[in-house]
Parts: C-alpha cells; structure tokens; sequence
C-alpha cells in the first residue's frame, strides 16, 4: 500500500481540526449557523497554515445535507464525495495553470449552471494571485453579482498582487503563523498516535525550524522518522536538520568579541573544511544573539545558563548590530555565486568592528572634562589690528636688517590726531554725544591692514 505522508494523513477535517487559527474558523462558524455566509471569501497567509483545507471545510459545511452546520458531518454522500474529490459542484482552480482570459470566461458560463447535487456551487482558487490583469478584470462582474447558489473562496500567500477591485468585492481573512509551542503540541499528538518516541526538545528544534508553517513541520518530522525509525534521538535531529554544535557559535562570538584575527583565519579555514552551510551558520548566530539579547532585557523564556562568557561582553546595542549584520549576509549569500567568499569578509569585518557607544555617555565625559580642577592654559592674544588713541609703548631697536633682506613697508595702525571739536557739516550736532553716552567709552579708529608679501628679488 502506498504511504500517504503525515502532512496529507493529518489535514484538517473539520473547523476543530485546523491548528493556531481560532479567529477564522470561529467567524465562519458563526457565519454558518446565523445565515450570513458571504458570497466570496479570500484566504491569505504564508505556506502550510492551513489555508486550502479550510477553504475545502468551508466548502463541506455550507453543503453537508445535516446542514448548513456549523462543523461539517463528513459522513453523508455530499461529504464524502467533496472529501475523495468527486462532486461537480465543488471545483478547485489552480491559479497559476489556469490564469488567462479564456479560463476565466469557461467559468463564467460554468457559474450561470445550477448545482447537480449540493446546494450551492464552490469555486476555490488557489494561488489566485497568478492570474493575469486581464483574467481579474473579466471576473469583475461576476464575482460583484455571482447568483445565489455560487460561493468563490480564493487563497493566496501574495495578497499584495492580488487588485483592490477584486478585494473590494470579498471577505478577506488573514491566517497567522503558527506559534512553536502550538505546533510543538501538535507534534506531540502525532508522535502518541503513532507510537513515536521523541524528546521534547527535538520538537521544540523541528517547532523553531518550521518558521510557522505546520506542513513543514510535518514534513520534518516525516524526515526524521525515515532516517531514525520509531525511537528518534536528540542527536539524529541535530545531524538530519543540520543543525551546528553550540561550541562553533560560541567560538564565532569570541573571535568577534575579542578581535582575534588569528584565531579568525584559522575558524574560517575549519568551518571550510567541515562543509558548513554558511546561510545555516548566519541563522544559528542570530538565534544565539536573540537568546542573549533576551536573556539581557531580563526574557524569562530565555534559558540564561547557557550564556557564554564572551556573549556577555557584548551590549544590548551590540548584539542589535550584529544580528542586523548577520541577517544582511544571509540576504547577500543567498543572491551569491561564491557564499564562502561573501561569508569570510563578512565576518572579518565583524572582527575589526569597534563597540558601540552610547551618545549620553560621550556627553557625560566631556562634561566630566569640562568641570575637572586642572583647568586649561588662557588662549595667547592675537595681535590686536585696533589701536586707540593712546601711542603704543616704544620697544628697544632691534638691529635691522639688511637691505636685501627687508621687506616693502607694511601699513600699521598709527595713532591719528585727535578730532577737532569743530563738526563736520555732513555730520548732525549731538551724534558723536549720543554715541558716547549709549556705548560708553572713547572711540576706537580701526585701519585695514593690506595683506602682502615681500617682492622676490
């Protein structure tokens, strides 16, 4: 008999079934018994969370001949026939074989049609986002004023290629991703009803691993069964997923930490010859430093006696860079011919990184040096260029020197003649009183001194 895999043998088969997505399934079970089932209805969200399976439960529920109900029997002849993919009423559409002009009009005239033997027709679209401008323009009309027995239900993982005329005219409902202990959970089931043994931290890893998406997970944990058999250890999940020794991320730390180049050329040479998957590397880094990172804000879900010395040196603000970096060359290596390359000078720049610092304590310092009891020397006066009234004081004569050597005469400020009494004409009676007694003081003459050189001989 062939073996049907854990992902198809435990799909969903009623509104109770589907895992991590209570917001939706409670709505459209509400919808059901109260008689307010739209006429179209788009399903989004990331891979394997359940997205078609509830589309095909939808489907049985609003055509189970012991309903509408608000959990589909799948016992009756409607049920069962939706259920083997028998019934003419139920169509499922690939979206991205079928996506053209053509197709959408073959449904057209198909829609107009009475159902055979349910009460309403169901159109499910999958990946409904590959159809082309055109192919949603033609379903425009349609899917605003479908007849009363036509139920569309659409499902997509790219909601933002899908037009806003189109999600006008639906109910839109957003699946979430899957939480690891929901999923971890999940798997434990599984493993009971198959009489699997498994440590819970393995579940915990293939949870963590699966970034949410339970079909994944499944798949997993399928994988791990074919290599290990029914008594699955902690060691074969680290050696099947790939999943690297802890003490290659804490000597990564280190090397960064403490600015070891040595020890750096001589870490990427061994990671070289171990054939380590640099993109997998990045990812257990960055788990590694969110753990830290968490641990350091006081995270009660982080396990703290798993901190390594050299991780604690660093700071909240240095573990955010360096997870920033980590995921900009997880980015880069992926788009890379040579990861390898792109990966090493990477990480040797992460080597010669300085720490960051904090602006309020560069501030607190220089406001440290500002009130310290040594003060600094009083700058030299610059020669002044204003000469008051007053002659400056004569200094002894210098030998002078020679001819050759003088330079052409510079104009100085010279003390001029103190102003005569008399006012000029162009000048107001009272201004220079005024001045005086606003400003106080005498008044300053200020003369330009031309800037030149002495003349080459």
């Amino acid at each position: 008999m062939t073996y049907t895999v854990l992902a198809r043998r435990w799909r969903p088969t009623k509104f109770g079934d589907v895992v991590g997505q209570e917001h939706i399934t409670v709505t459209l079970q509400n919808a059901i018994t109260s008689g307010r089932v739209a006429h179209a209805y788009i399903l989004t969200g990331p891979r394997g969370i359940g997205k078609t399976s509830t589309a095909r439960i939808l489907a049985r529920a609003v055509n189970c001949l012991k309903g509408p109900a608000a959990e589909p029997c799948n016992e009756c002849e409607i049920c069962r026939q939706i259920i083997e993919e028998r019934n003419l009423d139920v169509v499922e559409i690939d979206g991205a074989s079928n996506n053209s002009v053509d197709d959408i009009r073959k449904l057209r005239e198909t829609v107009r049609l009475s159902p055979i033997s349910a009460k309403r027709k169901v159109y499910i679209i999958d990946e409904v986002h590959m159809l082309t401008v055109s192919a949603f323009n033609a379903l425009l009309k349609t899917l605003e004023e479908p007849p009363e027995h036509v139920l569309f239900i659409f499902a997509t993982t790219e909601i933002h290629k899908v037009p806003f005329t189109i999600l006008s005219r639906v109910q839109r409902f957003d699946f979430h991703r899957i939480r690891p202990d929901i999923m971890a959970a999940h798997l434990r089931k599984i493993c009971e009803h198959d009489k699997i043994k498994i440590p819970d931290e393995a579940l915990d890893i293939i949870s963590r691993r699966a970034e949410g998406s339970l079909r994944d997970a499944e798949g997993l944990l399928d994988q791990l069964i074919a290599y290990s058999g029914t008594d699955i250890p902690l060691e074969a999940v680290h050696e099947v997923l790939g999943i690297l020794p802890r003490e290659i991320i804490e000597r990564t730390t280190e090397i960064i930490v403490h600015h070891d180049y040595a020890g750096a050329l001589t870490h990427l040479s061994e990671l070289s010859d171990a054939g380590i998957d640099y993109g997998e590397l990045l990812r257990s880094l960055e788990h590694f430093w969110m753990e830290q990172l968490f641990a350091r804000v006081g995270d009660a879900s982080a396990d703290k006696e798993e901190d390594s010395s050299a991780a604690e040196q660093l700071s909240p603000e240095d573990l955010l860079r360096l997870i920033k970096l980590a995921s900009e060359t997880d980015s880069e290596i992926r788009r890379s011919p040579n990861p390898r390359m792109r990966f090493e000078v990477a990480f040797l720049r992460w080597v010669s990184l300085d720490r960051s610092v904090k602006i309020a304590d560069i501030l607190a310092k220089l406001r440290g040096a500002g009130t310290s009891s040594t003060a600094p020397p009083p700058p030299k006066p610059s020669t002044p260029v204003v000469s008051t009234t007053a002659p400056p004081p004569e200094s002894p004569q210098k030998a002078e020197p020679p001819e050759e050597a003088k330079s052409p005469p510079m104009k100085t400020a010279t003390p001029e003649k103190p102003p005569s009494k008399e006012k000029s004409p162009s000048q107001k009676p009272g201004d220079i009183d005024m001045f005086n007694e606003k400003f106080g003081g005498e008044i300053l003459e200020v003369k330009d001194t031309p800037k030149t050189s002495p003349k080459k001989g």
